[in-house]
């Protein structure tokens, strides 16, 4: 039974409330399908408002702890726990998708599809700042080759800041610093084995395949479902280590509940040489609630991980990328790879590290967030007014950059494509994603807005409304 206490030590009133909980479920003292308090009644007890329960509920629900049934109250979801791990204490080889965020294409004239953040909410100026006293005032390090895991401040800022936003209690010599995703995906694959078999989502980001394809990897596309990857059909694959996204799985925006990621860690778990590799791509942008806690954060055994990049939070050119070791791999690293030179400058490491340290890092994320909030809040509102809003359906959820736009039309696809070049608009179909492109649900296209002006967007919806 959760007796619900309120801590001061343990933040606000709603993080007390979501803490209280968690706490008394990793103590066994919540069963499923026990009913929790209306959000009223636990409000009057406690001397809180109700809108407070009503936060501290919500995230709850939104990492699967907690299921609200209509007109009946909120229980205890249903939670498979398989192994002892920790409740956080914080809030290639024949590939048919094909999808290239960086191809310029002088045909188009607005292209819903890019994935480049917003230069115009980059602070430039405050960089080129930190640029000058970098090479003013760091000569010495400047001079001196970097680390294989990369230099230490910059290590130290990156911990600090998985601390703060992310839940992550992490020592800086378990972070591995390198050139963006792709490079940190060989790495992973050289670390944890090449005679391993790969699991990857389907749907699913293509390049990913493509790297671990091209570097000779053995492959398994399992599907996803509304949970994000299928465990079962995980096991059934035979493959050693799991990339996924749980998250903002992508493209369907799906967060993988606890009660898939315990049984994702039990899967772990079962054998010595199992992993799963992280990939947190785009989660620092959720605007509503709590960030999700990472599976890194949960995991007792050592298994995961863990992936992020500078791409989206800073910009896609500034090629930064980290990833973080479970100490179960840190001798495996200084034994076979450490003998590599980083492939970041020392220069840019260096800067990135006062970045993030002065916490210029953490205020562009919120400067971005709220940004995004109001582009996001606009293109909603163009396309409800637009003529096409009689003629789709709009797909969204809580985080990530990017809705599901599904057309209402009998035109073939093929024919839709030629239609919307001739009319000189991207818009990427979810198709792309798939392993097999047949099983996409039709006439379905991924709508990305880091990058995109309201005003062009209901420019492109009135056309392509046309095209129908």
């Amino acid at each position: 039974m959760w007796i619900c206490e309120l801590k001061p030590e343990l933040g606000g009133l709603r993080d007390q409330i979501y803490t209280s909980f968690k706490e008394a479920y990793a103590a066994g003292r919540m069963k499923t399908g026990e009913r929790l308090p209306s959000k009223r009644a636990l409000a009057a007890r406690l001397g809180v408002s109700a809108i407070t329960v009503e936060g501290a509920y919500a995230q709850l629900i939104s990492e699967g702890y907690v299921v609200a049934r209509p007109k009946r109250g909120y229980f205890v979801a249903d939670v498979f726990v398989g192994a002892p791990f920790v409740v956080g204490s914080a809030l290639s080889s024949g590939l048919k998708g094909r999808y290239d965020q960086g191809k310029s294409d002088e045909r188009v004239e607005i292209d819903l599809s890019s994935g480049m953040a917003d230069p115009k909410t980059f602070p430039f100026a405050t960089w080129a700042r930190i640029l000058r006293e970098t090479i003013t005032t760091r000569e010495r390090e400047l001079m001196t080759p970097s680390p294989s895991k990369g230099v230490a401040p910059l290590r130290a800022a990156i911990a600090e800041h998985l601390a703060r936003f992310r839940g992550m209690s992490v020592d800086p010599e378990q972070i591995v610093v390198g050139a963006g995703s792709e490079y940190l995906y060989g790495l992973a694959f050289q670390l944890l084995g090449r005679d391993k078999r790969y699991a990857l989502e389907n749907p699913g980001y293509p390049k990913i395949g493509q790297v671990y394809g091209s570097l000779g990897a053995e492959l398994s596309f399992v599907d996803s479902d509304s949970r994000g990857m299928r465990v079962v059909g995980l096991a059934e694959s035979g493959a050693n280590v799991a990339h996924l996204s749980p998250t903002n799985q992508y493209p369907t925006g799906a967060v993988m509940p606890i009660s898939r990621r315990y049984e994702l860690l039990a899967w772990a778990s079962d054998a010595a040489e199992r992993w799963i590799v992280e990939d947190d791509y785009d989660s620092e942008f959720r605007f509503s609630g709590r960030p999700i806690p990472t599976l890194q954060s949960v995991d007792a055994l050592g298994k995961v991980v863990y992936m992020n990049t500078f791409s989206q939070s800073i910009s896609s050119t500034i090629r930064i990328g980290y990833a973080v070791l479970p100490e179960t791999l840190l001798d495996r690293f200084d034994e076979r790879l450490s003998f590599y030179s980083n492939t970041v400058s020392t220069f840019e490491q260096h800067a990135l590290a006062e970045f993030v340290r002065r916490g210029c890092f953490e205020r562009l994320l919120n400067k971005r967030r709220l940004h995004y909030a109001r582009v996001r809040t606009a293109i909603v509102e163009n396309l409800k007014s637009s003529a096409l809003a009689d003629r789709c359906e709009l797909f969204e959820r809580d985080s990530g950059l990017h809705f599901l736009l599904k057309l209402h039309t009998s035109t073939p696809d093929a024919e839709l494509a030629r239609r919307m070049t001739d009319a000189k608009i991207r818009l990427t179909p979810v198709a792309n994603f798939y392993r097999d492109p047949e099983r996409a649900e039709p006439k379905t296209y991924l709508l990305r807005y880091s990058n995109l002006d309201p005003e062009k967007a209901r420019i492109a919806f009135d056309r392509i409304a046309r095209l129908l």
